[in-house]
């Protein structure tokens, strides 16, 4: 059923959706202080009376949007095991841009899922993450980057160095299109830890599809968690690249790192 709505349609929704869930959680776990009505000076009857109906309503809320989440991934969803919290398995790029809707649709899908991951491990589990963002990306990395992608397909092509270039691209692509809100758990340095990670994972997936495939959960999570303690240890390298806009030094750590894992 999830498949009969436009691509385009179905991701804003369930972006609203987050959205409306991130905001009742706030309201909850600020215990209704995080309101329209404090305004900073102490409160008044009335606004304590409406705090409290608000953290209710929105405990309320979202234990009903959980249930028909639940309801809902058992019922449409085709891979209902994205939506726990084991590690999510990515695709090659060459599978990606393949040129299929269903392509694009596992890119921007598999990305979400594996930010969300990602992102636990930096204990922001309630961060707020647009999918829609990750559709602009691949939407830019097909119009403008569409070479450096088919170049993948080439029988003499030096697979480490190909896709190292195209986790560089892809790296800046996701800094630049912030599909993760800022807040108290999400700096801008665990965002660039974050996606320097997922950039990895996304090329250890393409150069090295076929060690990657095939693997048990458990050792596929392994390989997810060595990449980014990979990355989490090369940190000040990346954000120095990042800084300088030194894209061979970033093609450089990621070739380094794609060559010696997983």
């Amino acid at each position: 059923m999830h498949q009969d709505l436009p691509n385009g349609i179905a991701v804003n929704i369930k972006d609203k959706l987050r959205g409306l869930r991130h905001a009742l959680r706030r309201t909850r776990d600020s215990g209704g202080t995080d309101t329209p009505f404090t305004t900073g000076h102490p409160p008044l009857l009335p606004e304590i009376v409406l705090n409290r109906a608000a953290h209710a309503a929105a405990t309320v809320i979202d234990k009903a949007f959980s249930t028909a989440e639940t309801i809902s991934i058992s019922l449409v969803s085709d891979n209902p095991a994205l939506h726990d919290d084991a590690a999510p398995e990515v695709q090659s790029l060459q599978d990606y841009f393949s040129g299929s809707a269903e392509g694009q649709r596992a890119f921007h899908r598999d990305m979400y899922y594996l930010t969300k991951y990602v992102l636990r491990r930096h204990k922001a589990d309630n961060a707020l993450i647009q999918e829609a963002a990750f559709m602009a990306v691949y939407t830019n990395l097909k119009q403008h980057h569409h070479a450096q992608i088919t170049r993948l397909n080439a029988p003499d092509t030096d697979m480490i160095r190909a896709s190292a270039a195209l986790c560089s691209i892809l790296l800046r692509q996701l800094l630049r299109s912030q599909p993760v809100r800022l807040s108290g758990t999400v700096s801008k340095p665990v965002l660039t830890s974050c996606f320097a990670a997922t950039s990895l994972i996304f090329g250890l997936a393409t150069a090295k599809s076929a060690d990657m495939a095939g693997q048990n959960n458990a050792d596929y999570a392994d390989n997810l968690d060595s990449a980014l303690l990979a990355t989490e240890a090369r940190f000040e390298r990346f954000l120095a690249a990042l800084e300088q806009k030194d894209d061979a030094e970033l093609q450089t750590l990621f070739a380094t790192l794609i060559s010696h894992l997983p």
